[in-house]
């Protein structure tokens, strides 16, 4: 198998991770869904290597949307590689007959050439073994997504009104732009929704985006 940098500061315990379904399946699994269950982030694991002992599985986050697009076949296996959230790649090497809860995943400082999927390979429901299960927990990640960012939307929009002082709300100063992925919020100028949006993190899940500088903010 390929010798690989690890970053031996970070690792991700599998403990919450539960198996949704393979997406590409070929005498084994070779490109599974999971999700955690802590913080409904998604994680493929892609098959990347072999031994005589183990398998090797190069593991990375994807969104909801990025991996709509992928089983509608609008982007490839590699553009859904390049899509993960946090561009953080784990690799794990799991022997048989264990389970993925036996092990941690443990980041790499670098991908090897070799394990990168190809560019002209797209998503074909022959291949998958799950893809009903798969889609329906796809859609429920992406609802669940986009009503925790209207939560915080909500939240950010009080804070910033009250910095105002005791002058009483105008509703129609704050326009909300629902879409399919979300929302965009107009703000005016003078209230800095920007910095503090910028300023803002969650614990579980990253929801917010930085603030565009045509002051349109985007979750």
């Amino acid at each position: 198998m390929e010798s690989l940098s690890i970053n031996k500061s970070n690792s991700i315990i599998t403990n919450n991770l539960i198996r949704i379904g393979d997406l590409l399946y070929f005498d084994g699994p070779l490109l599974t869904l999971f999700e955690d269950t802590n913080n409904g982030h998604l994680y493929l694991f892609d098959w990347v290597d072999r031994d005589n002992i183990s398998n090797r599985w190069l593991v990375y986050r994807v969104s909801p949307l990025a991996l709509l697009d992928f089983i509608t076949r609008q982007i490839s296996h590699f553009e859904l590689y390049k899509s993960n959230p946090d561009f953080k790649f784990y690799v794990v090497d799991i022997q048989t007959k264990h389970t993925i809860t036996d092990y941690t995943l443990s980041e790499l400082n670098e991908v090897p050439m070799a394990y990168l999927p190809n560019k002209e390979n797209y998503f074909d429901e022959l291949d998958s073994l799950h893809i009903t299960k798969i889609r329906e927990v796809t859609i429920k990640v992406l609802s669940r997504k986009k009503q925790n960012n209207e939560y915080f939307m909500q939240i950010a929009m009080q804070s910033s009104i009250r910095k105002e002082g005791f002058n009483k709300i105008d509703p129609s100063r704050y326009k909300i732009f629902h879409n399919n992925l979300g929302f965009v919020v107009e703000m005016p100028n003078e209230l800095g929704f920007q910095n503090q949006y910028n300023q803002m993190k969650t614990s579980n899940v990253n929801l917010i985006s930085k603030a565009k500088k045509t002051n349109k903010m985007y979750a």
